[in-house]
């Protein structure tokens, strides 16, 4: 079996409206090679409120997925960033010195 130990590691972050561009994203990097972290459920799927316990659990998995990545790779669907979204790209860049794409480019 052949190892590939430079395999970027790639984490998703964006608006969990935009699930299925998520999806896309996640195919076609990993086609292209790429290790690529996801989000596995959202809140909306297992209603899942604010400040609950199982929100909070969910968001320290990303920010986990998040620092294990070598960049992030932001889904701004027409531009869309929210702030939960933006925080991690701060944090992620500025704390962490991740590179940061974007599925579209920011305005």
């Amino acid at each position: 079996m052949t190892h590939y130990p430079d395999l970027e590691v790639i984490c998703l972050v964006g608006s969990t409206k935009f699930v299925e561009i998520f999806r896309i994203e996640e195919k076609r990097l990993t086609m292209e090679g790429k290790v690529v972290l996801s989000i596995a459920v959202t809140k909306e799927e297992f209603g899942i409120v604010d400040d609950s316990p199982e929100k909070e659990i969910l968001m320290e998995i990303h920010r986990r997925k998040i620092s294990m990545a070598d960049r992030i790779h932001v889904i701004n669907v027409d531009g869309y960033i929210g702030l939960h979204t933006e925080d991690e790209i701060n944090w992620a860049k500025i704390s962490l010195g991740k590179k940061i794409t974007y599925y579209e480019k920011p305005i």
